[in-house]
């Protein structure tokens, strides 16, 4: 938590740590905290507290997350949260709701790891407390809910 980017040309060693973690190409793509890392951040929890686990082909792309996991039927902590906005995607973890929004933690939001609010579909990853994988998908909901600048 509060980890973040370093303005400027420098670049946290702790960000590049994960890419040169996660190894192959993403060790010599990844050369600065200005390339977007909310995937990054996911691929480096899940590849730490899930070894056997096998990451998307691309775990550096937000929308690849989407592929990870299986269908839900509720959001559940610790859920991977997925979502498409012009331009792109962004991916973090369910961590509760509040004011009608998705509470998700999350790296690169802000140029930070923090928690921020947002409305996005969820997935879970396949070593699910029930050993079920799961991913859950939100309706149309509240169309006042924020989304990470």
């Amino acid at each position: 938590m509060g980890l973040k980017e370093i303005a400027g040309a420098a670049s946290n060693p702790t960000i590049l740590g994960w890419a040169k973690r996660l190894g192959g190409w993403i060790a010599s793509f990844y050369t600065n905290d200005d390339t977007p890392w909310c995937g990054l951040f996911i691929g480096n929890l899940i590849s730490t507290t899930l070894p056997q686990e096998k990451l998307p082909s691309n775990p550096l792309g937000a929308l690849e997350w989407g592929k990870f996991g299986q269908s839900m039927t509720a959001p559940a902590l610790g859920a991977i949260l997925v979502f498409q906005r012009p331009g792109g995607g962004h991916v973090g973890l369910y961590a509760g709701e509040a004011d009608e929004n998705y509470i998700v933690l999350g790296g690169n939001q802000g140029n930070s790891v923090k928690f921020s609010p947002v409305e996005a579909p969820l997935r879970w990853h396949p070593l699910a407390e029930d050993g079920r994988a799961a991913r859950w998908r939100q309706g149309s909901g509240n169309r006042d809910r924020r989304s990470l600048p």
